[in-house]
């Protein structure tokens, strides 16, 4: 669709003055915006579809009244319909809103600024509805306007009706559907309900018919889509969401152990370290080879201490994120089986307790291992005496 194009042609329809049921009508050339707009449409006739038969347009000032008649504009342009009925005889708006349009029996701009009639608001509801039913379709044919069901065979459901039909549609149960079917871990499950709730009210209606007989038992479609959900949740099984849980259990807990045994060789690795700092340092009262040993040793000690640092830091973090994991895994079970939730708590229970356990043996070896490196310093500079003397120095102790 041109917009410019769009918008330039609605300018003068909605100025124009209709004759019931035609497209002939007055056009009041109001000011001289208004005049160079007629000029500019009139000169492309068959791209607007809009004449003059009894003036020239040169010859046109502001103030005139013309007649002029409308035929269909170039498709292009947008949909330029004596009315509401007009328009959705295209099969592709029974199913789309066109993205500009203007009916002018209700003098309705689809992108202009004023609100739209009630016919228009229950044409946008039913269409909230055919999208509906198009996901819960095998296909939405938006040319032919028409819904594909899958059901020993391909089913389908011409999407007809008429102006009546949109005037008389019960928003309510509209919204009620859109409303239950949402978007939830079922809603798949929900959407399938709803296609065989559609293929068993229309099944004996001739395919023609089918739409109008939908939007004729709404409300029986709503009952039927409701009982078939009761019927899907009461499937659920107590003894089924306990062992689902239970698995979740053990694996999270696997998880959760390891964190721990993913880095127990570098856990080990400390106590070997402490025998390395206390057999290799050796006293040293000059700059000696005794000190640049003692030396290397300690700046190993503390590279070894910030390395095991960081990788008791990156598991905190991987504890972190299992922690995310079983809250949301807690919040969806609230959320989807909130009568029986309390029953599982102590599931959640056990992981939190395991989970606190392996944060505290985290912090416990970092403690141990900074320490270690504290100790190592500390007999360094004991066994060191340059390194001493340099740091009474420094201090001023």
């Amino acid at each position: 669709m041109s917009i410019k194009q769009f918008d330039l042609l609605a300018s003068l329809y909605t100025r124009i003055e209709f004759e019931p049921n035609r497209r002939e009508g007055t056009l009041v050339i109001g000011d001289d915006a208004t005049l160079q707009t007629l000029r500019t449409v009139v000169a492309e006739e068959e791209e607007y579809g809009l004449h003059l038969p009894e003036d020239e347009p040169d010859a046109l000032k502001v103030g005139d009244s013309v007649l002029v008649e409308a035929s269909t504009p170039r498709t292009g342009i947008g949909f330029f319909t004596l009315s509401f009925s007009d328009l959705i005889k295209n099969p592709s708006a029974r199913v789309n809103e066109p993205s500009g349009y203007f009916l002018i029996a209700e003098k309705f701009n689809s992108r202009g600024a004023a609100p739209a009639p009630d016919v228009v608001q229950r044409y946008r509801k039913l269409l909230e509805l055919i999208k509906l039913l198009g996901e819960a379709s095998a296909f939405l044919d938006h040319s032919a306007g028409r819904l594909v069901y899958i059901h020993d065979g391909k089913f389908e459901v011409p999407v007809q009706y008429t102006a009546a039909h949109v005037e008389a549609l019960d928003t309510g149960v509209v919204d009620g559907l859109v409303a239950a079917i949402g978007i939830d871990t079922h809603r798949e499950q929900k959407l399938a309900i709803l296609a065989e709730a559609v293929r068993e009210l229309t099944e004996s209606t001739p395919p023609s018919a089918r739409f109008v007989a939908l939007l004729a038992h709404l409300a029986d479609l709503s009952k039927k889509f409701n009982d078939g959900y009761r019927l899907f949740a009461s499937s659920f099984s107590y003894e089924k969401v306990k062992s689902e849980l239970e698995a979740a259990r053990v694996e999270y807990a696997a998880k959760i152990h390891k964190v721990f045994t993913d880095i127990q060789n570098q856990i080990l690795g400390i106590p070997v370290a402490t025998v390395v700092v206390a057999t290799q340092m050796k006293a040293a009262t000059t700059i000696d080879s005794n000190f640049y040993i003692n030396v290397a040793v300690l700046v190993g000690a503390w590279i070894f201490v910030i390395l095991v640092a960081a990788l008791l830091l990156n598991q905190t973090h991987t504890l972190d994120v299992l922690d995310g994991e079983i809250d949301r895994q807690k919040k969806g079970l609230e959320k989807l089986h909130k009568d029986v939730a309390k029953n599982f708590s102590d599931v959640f229970q056990f992981l939190n307790r395991r989970m606190e356990v392996q944060r505290f043996l985290l912090r416990s070896v970092l403690f141990i291992l900074i320490g270690g490196g504290v100790l190592a310093t500390v007999v360094f500079f004991f066994i060191t005496d340059p390194a001493r003397a340099a740091l009474a120095k420094l201090t001023g102790y």
